[in-house]
This record gives C-alpha cells, sequence and structure tokens, in this order.
C-alpha cells in the first residue's frame, strides 16, 4: 500500500514539476526576445558610445554648481567639440540613458 502511495506521491509532484518547468520556458522565451531587441539597440548605439560617454564624464565632472541654462550651454558646447575631434553622439542623448538607467 505505502507503495502506491509513494507513486502517487512520485506523480503528483512530477506533474508539479511539469508545470513550472512549463511556466519558466514560457518566461525564458520572453525574456530571449527582450535580449535579443536589447542587443540590436546597443549594437547599433556602439558607434555612438565614445561620443556619449565624453559627454557624460564632462557632464558629472564640471555642471554641479551651474544653473540649467549654463548646464545646457555648456553640453551643446562638448557636443560641438565632440563633433569637432569625429566622435559621434547620440541625437537623443540623454545623461541617464548613457549611464545605464534608460528608464
Amino acid at each position: 500500500m505505502s507503495y502506491i502511495f509513494n507513486l502517487q506521491s512520485d506523480k503528483e509532484r512530477c506533474e508539479k514539476r511539469l508545470i513550472n518547468a512549463g511556466k519558466l520556458i514560457d518566461l525564458l522565451t520572453d525574456e530571449g526576445k527582450r535580449w535579443e531587441e536589447n542587443i540590436v539597440k546597443l549594437n547599433s548605439d556602439q558607434v555612438f558610445f565614445a561620443g556619449n560617454v565624453f559627454i557624460a564624464a564632462a557632464t558629472l565632472s564640471y555642471l554641479g554648481p551651474f544653473n540649467g541654462q549654463f548646464r545646457q550651454n555648456l553640453v551643446d558646447t562638448w557636443k560641438r567639440c565632440a563633433l569637432d575631434h569625429d566622435l559621434e553622439y547620440s541625437i537623443s542623448y540623454s545623461l541617464r540613458e548613457t549611464l545605464g538607467d534608460p528608464v
């Protein structure tokens, strides 16, 4: 009798594992799609990396004590400087996105 009980218990455990495995596969499929989209975006943004990082580093180093208008003027100056030195930057450059929080 205990042998039948063990088989029933094993069967139920295997069914639960199968259901959980299916859920995990679905979640990983969605995650894989998201990773593929990120890879495409990172590959297309790679050309802008040096310029974006230059502007971000300058921003972090020098903009703290200044008001908004002066900060924007400096960023615009750095963008021109980057282009003068063949450093491309994103048209939609954002300090937040460059530092890794694209929200």
